[in-house]
């Protein structure tokens, strides 16, 4: 018999009638196993349809093979199950969606059907879960939306339903989200909303909130925080509570730092990582002159959940945005909003600074030399704020111009002779001596008093570290100073105190200084094995060496056993307790005042043959 059916060309072309000549089916013939239909380049043969109960009407959802043979289609992207049990390529197209008849569900008259669902089961569903796997993304648009209008921001029409064809292995939430702006005249960002889930304990969310106000507060200055809490104090979370994005970003922030401290699960409980991370599918990433400023608050908030879950792609993605982002607020003609573009400006400077000498990367930020704005942040004040709060957030830039200085030098973009590093050691002393009498003076009644000092040396040392690194000599006291606060802060997180706000170490950004300084570490025992140094000289190195190993093992033991950290750096802390271990019972067993030159050498070989597998 003929058959005929309907192929799209590929450049959006559809070609009818083709003809096929199939062969008729005895059926009385005795059964056949079943072979794959013949795929080549220009066509694909179905066999017709079968009879009994897979027998199912058209959805314009499903593949094109069970379309055509009426088979019943999970709908999941890249393959369905049918095709996947068959050994067949899966393949979607567009299809109009025909106007369908309501009908009465069996048992329930049409006037009593439900008309509500509720929020959370809409949002808070897992990516895995069965029942929101096959739900198409057009049938949950009003039938006027269904012809997709040109996005200027995904370039066409057809783009944008390409985009959505790619997506479909995304649940139900995340589509809901990602199609907000893209189907509807663009509107204001801070006006999209999320849904938190219901929390019992009314005392939590207030702990949530001033837990990331006592961490961010002045190092990244952006937010206008009494707005914040203005519109925060309005929220009642005895129910599922639709908030606006940077209320749901700064409460799940808080939240993660304050599970670190009171060792809770929270953040399972009641916010949604998934959910955090499909707001970049929501942000328009063009330049609208009119929107930058909440843009870049949400964006800021997305670095800064990044920092708090270790996720350094996210936040790279974002600050390279950021960083262009900026350039175009660089001149602040408007005066409107020229204090929160100042703001706005070092918090973006702050972030870039600090991520770009972790990485070892050369700054996405405008040249240094180029900034005009003004780094004095009492004209920003707002009403209500206290002045020392100013104070602090110039402090906080000056933190991140040295360490912006620090990445020219290990880079080679500026000279490390003499007097330039001896320029860098007096200002950096200069500002940690100026910042702790600050934290003094203004926190000295405050619990958060010991975790600040403890931040600022870390800071302080890890600098120092840096520094050492460019001289001929090195010291080891800086890395025990580095460990020693480490240790001190991890330590007093675990408060038993309950909606005690506090400080957490379970951060990218302290992670990546930690295995840093534990490189560092390595790479000077190196030098000093294969230096002809006195045997007495080497013998006091190598002790200063295995006192720094023993805390460095108890500082990662203590990490992997305490479970607050980031799941992405078990694997590799386990693997410098390993290697750690194996170098320090070499030492151990290596007496420098007796051995051989042979001796020294098997160790240094060791270590040489094994380093490159221990670093990130």
């Amino acid at each position: 018999m003929d058959v005929y059916y309907r192929k799209l060309m590929g450049n959006g072309t559809v070609a009818s009638k083709f003809r096929l000549e199939l062969k008729a089916v005895d059926e009385k013939a005795p059964a056949k196993a079943a072979t794959p239909p013949v795929i080549d380049q220009t066509m694909r043969i179905y066999p017709p349809p079968s009879n009994g109960t897979d027998l199912v009407s058209h959805h314009e959802s499903n593949c094109v093979r069970c379309y055509k043979l009426k088979k019943k289609c999970s709908r999941t992207y890249p393959m369905c199950d049918y095709c996947s049990r068959s050994g067949t390529a899966c393949k979607y197209v567009e299809r109009r969606r025909k106007k369908q008849r309501l009908e009465e569900p069996s048992g329930l008259p049409l006037a009593e059907k439900p008309k509500s669902v509720s929020i959370s089961s809409l949002v808070h569903r897992d990516e895995t879960d069965e029942p929101f796997r096959n739900i198409d993304v057009a049938n949950l648009l009003p039938q006027h939306q269904q012809e997709l209008p040109t996005i200027s921001r995904y370039g066409s029409s057809e783009s944008l339903r390409s985009l959505m064809r790619g997506k479909q292995y995304l649940s139900l939430h995340r589509k809901l989200v990602s199609l907000s702006l893209g189907l509807r005249p663009r509107h204001k960002l801070l006006d999209e909303l999320l849904v938190v889930k219901a929390i019992l304990d009314l005392s939590l969310p207030s702990s949530f909130m001033h837990t990331f106000i006592g961490n961010y507060e002045w190092k990244y200055p952006f937010l206008p925080l009494l707005n914040i809490i203005k519109r925060f104090k309005t929220l009642s979370f005895s129910n599922e509570t639709l908030v606006n994005l940077d209320i749901y970003l700064a409460l799940a922030i808080g939240c993660s730092i304050y599970d670190s401290n009171h060792n809770t699960q929270h953040f399972k409980a009641y916010f949604s990582d998934s959910l955090i991370e499909s707001i970049n599918d929501i942000v328009s990433y063009d330049f609208v002159p009119e929107e930058d400023v909440e843009t870049t608050d949400i964006l800021i908030l997305l670095s800064i959940y990044a920092i708090n879950v270790s996720n350094t792609s996210l936040i790279w993605s974002i600050l390279g945005y950021l960083n262009r982002l900026i350039i175009y607020m660089a001149d602040f003609s408007d005066p409107n909003s020229k204090k929160l573009r100042q703001r706005l400006f070092w918090s973006v400077f702050n972030l870039d600074k600090e991520l770009s000498l972790l990485l070892n990367k050369p700054s996405q930020f405008v040249p240094w030399q180029v900034i005009k704005v003004s780094r004095d942040f009492e004209s920003s004040l707002q009403e209500g704020e206290l002045v020392h709060l100013a104070s602090l957030m110039t402090s906080a830039v000056e933190l991140h111009r040295l360490q912006d200085r620090m990445l020219s030098f290990s880079l080679g973009l500026e000279e490390t002779n003499k007097d330039a590093l001896t320029k860098y050691s007096s200002d950096l002393e200069s500002w940690r001596v100026s910042i702790l009498l600050l934290i003094h003076t203004e926190y000295a009644d405050l619990l958060l008093l010991q975790n600040f000092i403890g931040l600022i040396n870390l800071d302080y040392y890890f600098l120092l570290i840096e520094l050492d690194q460019l001289l001929s000599t090195e010291s080891f006291q800086f890395t025990l100073q580095f460990l020693s606060n480490s240790f001190s802060l991890l330590l007093s997180e675990q408060s038993e105190k309950k909606g005690v706000v506090g400080t957490s170490m379970h951060s990218l950004f302290w992670y990546l200084k930690f295995f840093k300084v534990v490189e560092y570490k390595l790479s000077s025992l190196q030098r000093v094995l294969s230096s002809d140094v006195s045997k007495t000289e080497l013998n006091s190195r190598l002790n200063e060496f295995n006192s720094n190993v023993q805390l460095i093992l108890n500082l990662i033991n203590f990490l992997m056993n305490n479970g607050a950290g980031p799941r992405r750096f078990v694997e590799q802390l386990k693997t410098y307790s390993s290697y750690l271990t194996s170098v320090n019972g070499m030492l151990m067993s290596f007496n420098p005042l007796s051995a051989l030159a042979e001796d020294k050498l098997k160790i240094l070989s060791h270590i040489e043959d094994n380093f490159h597998k221990v670093r990130i």
